[in-house]
């Protein structure tokens, strides 16, 4: 099969998935674990696609874990219920989990391999990373649903990384990350169409799968760090495409995530051009 064929199934996947989930005859819990649709249509095309083993490795190795735990503890999330304070706390732990196995490079390293500065440091993006991934998510928006903002922005940073996986010629990333984007997208649709609340199943899998194909691109190689750090701007497109003004009218529920993501493109077309600029000193 094609390569552009197989960056279609994620999309297809995912939004079939959402509308049977969501529409489905049942009971109210039954409906709050579409949030699914999003990891399940990143996880099966990259274990068939990608096909990078049920071992973990490395840290691109542990991408399809973490999304997969990202899952779990989302939809635990979205049956339960809880209040934020649980919410976050859970996400916090997750974070600090994930962030010890990718700097560890294993879940339980041998003692004299231990990193605590570099534990640190991932914890510390990793946390701040999600802290705004959150903001965007909770902001109220005047002419878009937040979800819908938040997933705009996620995809955009995750098409970002794919495009300098391209430069950096990595080919397993790049094809993560598309496959990502094509998941995040069919549900962005959905979402879109429906005007439903962001699940915790969807956006935790999201963010954590962004964060997990940016670790394993800097873990694999260094100098893309700066087009990375660049790329993480696009969290913030946001509060710049709120200050464009549009019509009060029906239109500028279309014209408001188009500007977003034009918005957004352009830290992630710098990031892109720093990346080249670096591979060619």
């Amino acid at each position: 099969m094609q390569l552009p064929a197989v960056y279609a199934w994620p999309t297809a996947i995912t939004a079939l998935v959402a509308v049977a989930l969501r529409w489905v005859p049942g009971s109210e819990r039954l409906r709050r674990i579409a949030g699914i649709a999003l990891p399940l249509g990143f996880l099966v095309p990259w274990a068939i696609a990608v096909a990078p083993g049920w071992l973990a490795y490395d840290s691109f190795g542990r991408l399809g874990h973490i999304v997969f735990g990202a899952t779990l503890l989302g939809l635990v999330l979205d049956l339960t219920q809880p209040r934020r304070a649980i919410v976050v706390t859970a996400v916090l732990v997750f974070a600090i989990g994930c962030a010890w196995a990718e700097s560890q490079n294993a879940f339980v390293p041998a003692a004299h391999k231990i990193d605590i500065l570099r534990f640190a440091v991932t914890t510390a993006l990793a946390v701040a990373v999600l802290w705004r991934i959150d903001r965007v998510a909770g902001k109220d928006h005047s002419f878009a649903n937040p979800g819908t903002v938040a997933l705009i922005v996620i995809v955009v940073a995750t098409l970002a990384t794919a495009a300098i996986a391209l430069v950096t010629k990595d080919r397993p990333l790049e094809q993560s990350a598309l496959l990502l984007c094509g998941a995040i997208l069919g549900f962005l649709i959905w979402l879109w169409c429906t005007d439903a609340l962001l699940p915790v199943a969807a956006l935790l899998p999201a963010a954590a799968g962004l964060l997990a194909l940016a670790w394993s691109m800097f873990d694999r190689d260094a100098r893309v760090l700066p087009g990375l750090v660049l790329a993480g701007l696009i969290l913030f497109a946001d509060g710049t495409a709120a200050r464009v003004p549009l019509p009060q009218a029906g239109i500028s529920r279309v014209l408001h995530p188009a500007i977003l993501a034009g918005i957004a493109l352009l830290p992630g077309l710098l990031a892109v051009a720093v990346t080249v600029a670096l591979r060619h000193l």
